[in-house]
C-alpha cells in the first residue's frame, strides 16, 4: 500500500497515464410526464369547433390525459384546459344547432 500523503511515482516516459481521463456520460433523461402529451392532442382537438365528434374525442382525451396525470401525481393543465373548451364548445354547438334548426325548421317559433 502506499502512503497517502506522498504522491505516487510518475509513469516511466512512454507509458500510458494510470488512469485515464472519463468519457463524457449520456445526458440526463428527462422524468416521464405520463398524459403530457395526450393533454396537448386533446386540448388541440377541442378547438375544432365545426366538428362536433372531433370536440367529443378531445373531451374524452382529455379526461383519459388528466386521469393519467393524477395517478402519477402531476398536474396537466393541457388536459384541463382541453376539458374546459370541449365542454363549452360541445354546449354551445348543441344550443346553436337547435337554435338554426327552429329557426330553418318547419315550425318557425
Amino acid at each position: 500500500m502506499t502512503d497517502p500523503q506522498t504522491p505516487a511515482a510518475p509513469p516511466p516516459a512512454g507509458a500510458p497515464p494510470a488512469n485515464p481521463p472519463a468519457a463524457p456520460g449520456a445526458p440526463p433523461v428527462p422524468p416521464t410526464f405520463p398524459g403530457k402529451t395526450m393533454g396537448i392532442v386533446a386540448f388541440i382537438l377541442s378547438l375544432f369547433v365545426t366538428f362536433f365528434f372531433v370536440q367529443i374525442v378531445g373531451l374524452v382525451l382529455g379526461i383519459v390525459a388528466l386521469g393519467q396525470s393524477k395517478k402519477a401525481g402531476h398536474k396537466n393543465g393541457w388536459a384541463l384546459a382541453a376539458i374546459i373548451t370541449s365542454a363549452a364548445l360541445l354546449v354551445l354547438t348543441v344550443i346553436v344547432a337547435i337554435v338554426v334548426g327552429m329557426a330553418f325548421g318547419r315550425g318557425r317559433w
